[in-house]
C-alpha cells in the first residue's frame, strides 16, 4: 500500500529479502555504510560541483550561498564559466551574445531617431522628407534582421552548452561517474529522501532553469541598455518627461516584484514539486503493477492518488487568483504607457517648443 522508505514499503521488502539472501549482519553493515561514507559529498555544494572540483581544491564558493535563489544562480553560472572543456565556449558566446544586444539596441536608438523625422514631416506634409524616411525605416529593418537572427542562434547554443554541463555534471554525480563522485548517491537519496525527484532535477528542472536564466539575464541586459539609451533622448526632449517616465516604470516595477512575484514564485514552485509527486507516484505504480495487483493495493493507490490531485488542484486555484490580480495590473499599465508620454510631452508641442515627431519619440522611448 506504500512503495517507500518505510518497513512496510517496498524499500523494506527489499531490505528483508537481502536480509535473507546474504544474512542481516552484512545488509546492515552495508546500509551503515552506505550512510556514512563521505557524508560531506552529499551537501548542495559537492551534489553541484562534483568530485572534480572538490580534488582541484575549489572551495571559494560557501554553501550558504545554495540557501537562495541568487546565490544558488551564481554558483551554477560559475561552475559554467569555469568548466575545463566548456569554460572558453561559454566565455565566447556569451560575449558574442552581449556584443548583438548591443547592436539591437543601437539599432532600435537610431530608428526612434528615423521615427521622428518622418513623423513630423508628415505633420508638416513634407513628401519628400516623409518618403526618406520610410526608406530609412526599411533600411533599419534590413540591417537589423540578420543581427536578430544571428542573436537568436547564439543565445540558443548558449542555452544548449549551459544545459549540457549541468546536466552532465548532475547526472555524473548522481550515477557516481569517474571524476564526479562516489559512494553511490543514487542509493543513499532513495533512502534518505534528501532531495525529492532527482531525476526530474536532472532533466527538466535543468533545462528550465537554463532558459530561464538566460532569458532573464538578457531581459536585465537589454533593459538597462534601453534606460542608458533612452533616457538621454527623453532628457533631450523634456527633463520632467523624463523623471516621470522614470518614476513611473519604477512604481510599476516595484509593486509588480514586492506585490505579486513572491505569491507567483511561491504557487509556481508549489505546483511543480506537487505535479512531479503525482508523475512519480503513477510511475511507480506502473513499475510495481505485479506488486501492487499481488496485495490488491488499487484502491489504496486510488487514494493516495486522490490526495496528492485535490492538493494540486488547490494550488492552481490560488496561482489563478492571483495571477488574475497581476494580469490585470499588468495590462491596464501597459495601456497607460500610451497616454503618459504624450500627457508628458504634448504641453510642450502645444506651445512650440518641440516638433510633432518628439511626441511619438518619446512614446517609443517610453515603451
Amino acid at each position: 500500500q506504500g512503495f517507500n522508505a518505510g518497513p512496510g514499503g517496498a524499500l523494506g521488502m527489499f531490505s528483508r529479502l537481502g536480509a535473507l539472501i546474504f544474512g542481516v549482519d552484512r545488509v546492515s553493515r552495508f546500509r551503515r555504510r552506505m550512510g556514512r561514507k563521505r557524508d560531506e559529498e552529499m551537501t548542495v555544494l559537492p551534489m553541484v560541483m562534483g568530485k572534480e572540483d572538490l580534488e582541484m581544491g575549489d572551495t571559494s564558493l560557501p554553501t550558504e550561498a545554495s540557501s537562495s535563489v541568487l546565490g544558488a544562480s551564481m554558483m551554477l553560472a560559475s561552475m559554467f564559466f569555469r568548466d575545463s572543456a566548456r569554460g572558453r565556449r561559454a566565455i565566447a558566446l556569451s560575449i558574442s551574445v552581449f556584443v548583438l544586444l548591443l547592436l539591437e539596441i543601437a539599432a532600435v536608438l537610431y530608428y526612434s531617431g528615423v521615427n521622428k523625422n518622418y513623423m513630423t514631416a508628415l505633420q508638416q506634409k513634407n513628401e519628400k522628407d516623409f518618403y526618406h524616411g520610410l526608406w530609412m525605416v526599411a533600411a533599419v529593418i534590413v540591417f537589423i534582421s540578420p543581427i536578430i537572427a544571428l542573436h537568436e542562434y547564439t543565445s540558443g547554443l548558449l542555452k544548449m552548452t549551459f544545459r549540457e554541463s549541468l546536466t552532465k555534471r548532475f547526472a555524473g554525480t548522481y550515477l557516481a561517474a569517474p571524476k564526479y563522485a562516489e559512494g553511490n548517491p543514487f542509493y543513499r537519496l532513495t533512502i534518505t529522501g534528501e532531495i525529492d525527484n532527482p531525476d526530474q532535477r536532472i532533466c527538466q528542472d535543468v533545462q528550465e532553469f537554463v532558459s530561464t536564466a538566460v532569458h532573464l539575464v538578457q531581459d536585465v541586459v537589454r533593459t538597462v541598455l534601453n534606460i542608458l539609451g533612452f533616457a538621454a533622448v527623453l532628457y533631450s526632449i523634456s527633463r520632467p518627461a523624463c523623471v516621470g517616465v522614470l518614476l513611473y516604470a519604477i512604481t510599476g516595477t516595484l509593486v509588480a516584484t514586492k506585490g505579486f512575484g513572491p505569491w507567483i514564485g511561491f504557487y509556481q514552485l508549489e505546483r511543480v514539486k506537487q505535479e512531479a509527486t503525482l508523475r512519480y507516484d503513477l510511475i511507480r505504480v506502473r513499475e510495481n503493477a505485479e506488486s501492487v495487483a499481488f496485495f490488491e493495493g488499487g484502491t489504496a493507490e486510488w487514494s493516495k492518488f486522490t490526495t496528492l490531485f485535490d492538493g494540486l488542484l488547490n494550488t492552481v486555484y490560488r496561482s489563478v487568483i492571483v495571477a488574475s490580480g497581476f494580469g490585470m495590473f499588468n495590462r491596464s499599465f501597459h495601456w497607460a504607457t500610451f497616454a503618459i508620454p504624450a500627457l508628458l510631452v504634448g504641453p510642450k508641442y502645444l506651445k512650440g517648443e518641440v516638433e510633432f515627431g518628439a511626441i511619438s519619440h518619446a512614446s517609443m522611448a517610453f515603451n
